[in-house]
C-alpha cells in the first residue's frame, strides 16, 4: 500500500462516523422510531447486522464495554426491537444522512468504487462485526455505498484491534486505559465513560502496574511502548483491504480526506 495505514484509517473512519453523530436528525430519527435512548441505540445499530447472534456474542464482539452490561441491554431491547426491525429503521436513514453529510462532491462516487473493491477483497475470518456489516446490502447511491464500505473497514480494523490487544496480553479495558492515559485522560474517567465499574478498573490497573505499564493512574514509558506495539500490530492486521487497492490506495485516501473536510466539525457522542 502506498498510503500510510493510520492516515487511511483516520480518513475512512471520519466518513463512517456518520452513525455516531447522535445530533444528526436522521440518526436521531432511528432512535425515535425504535423508542430507545441513543446510548442503547448505539449497541442495537452496531449489532443489527449480526442478526440473531446471542446477546453474549454481541457483547464479545463489541468488546470495549462491560460484556455483562452489553448482553443485558441488548437482550432486553431485542424484545421490542429485533435485528430485522433495527435494520429496517436504520438503513434508509443512515443512507440519507450520508447523502446529506458528504455533499455532492465527485469524490464520493470515486471513493465508493475504490472502497467497495477494498471491502470485497477483505478476508473477514475471525472478524464478526466486519463480516456482518459486509454482508449487508444498501441502496445504490454513491453516498450509501461509501458509508457502508467505510463502516466495514472501520469494523475490520476494530476487530483486528481486539486481536492485537490479546496478542499483547491486554484486555480491551486495559487497551482503553493505555489509550486514554497516554493522552492525559484519567483512567477512572475513561473506564466510567465506557460503563466499567470500580470493581473492573482496579484489577485492570493492577495488571498494568505489574507489567510496568502504569504507575498509579499514570502511563509509563513502558506503557507507551506497549500501546505502540498493539497499534503497530493492529495496523498490520488492517493492511489487507488497503493493499488490494495497490497504487490506488493513495487516491482513495485523498478522496476520503476531501469528503471529510466537507463534512465539517462534528462532536461525536460515541467512540470505538
Amino acid at each position: 500500500m502506498t498510503a500510510d495505514l493510520r492516515r487511511a484509517y483516520a480518513a475512512s473512519n471520519r466518513v463512517a462516523e456518520v452513525q455516531f453523530d447522535w445530533s444528526d436528525p436522521d440518526v436521531a430519527a432511528i432512535f425515535d422510531e425504535l423508542g430507545v435512548t441513543p446510548g442503547l441505540g448505539y449497541f442495537l445499530v452496531r449489532a443489527a447486522p449480526m442478526g440473531s447472534a446471542t446477546p453474549e456474542v454481541v457483547a464479545a464482539s463489541i468488546a470495549f464495554f462491560p460484556p455483562v452490561m452489553v448482553a443485558k441491554l441488548v437482550g432486553r431491547a431485542r424484545v421490542h426491537n429485533p435485528p430485522e426491525v433495527v435494520l429496517e429503521a436504520m438503513r434508509p436513514r443512515l443512507a440519507a444522512s450520508a447523502e446529506r453529510r458528504y455533499g455532492d462532491l465527485e469524490e464520493v462516487a470515486r471513493a465508493a468504487d475504490l472502497l467497495e473493491h477494498a471491502v470485497d477483497s477483505a478476508d473477514t475470518a475471525g472478524r464478526p462485526l466486519a463480516a456482518a456489516w459486509k454482508a449487508q446490502r444498501w441502496d445504490e447511491s454513491p453516498a450509501a455505498r461509501l458509508f457502508a464500505s467505510a463502516t466495514v473497514l472501520r469494523e475490520y480494523r476494530g476487530d483486528g484491534h481486539v486481536h492485537a490487544l490479546a496478542a499483547c496480553g491486554l484486555s480491551p479495558l486495559q487497551g482503553r486505559l493505555l489509550a486514554a492515559t497516554r493522552r492525559g485522560r484519567p483512567a477512572a474517567d475513561e473506564a466510567s465513560r465506557f460503563g466499567w465499574r470500580d470493581a473492573d478498573l482496579a484489577p485492570a490497573v493492577a495488571g498494568l502496574e505489574r507489567r510496568g505499564a502504569m504507575r498509579g493512574e499514570a502511563v509509563t514509558e513502558a506503557g507507551r511502548d506497549l500501546w505502540e506495539e498493539a497499534e503497530a500490530l493492529t495496523d498490520d492486521l488492517s493492511r489487507q483491504p488497503w493493499d488490494a487497492l495497490g497504487r490506488k490506495a493513495g487516491d482513495a485516501v485523498a478522496y476520503l480526506e476531501a469528503i471529510g473536510r466537507s463534512m465539517g466539525d462534528v462532536t461525536l457522542a460515541a467512540d470505538r
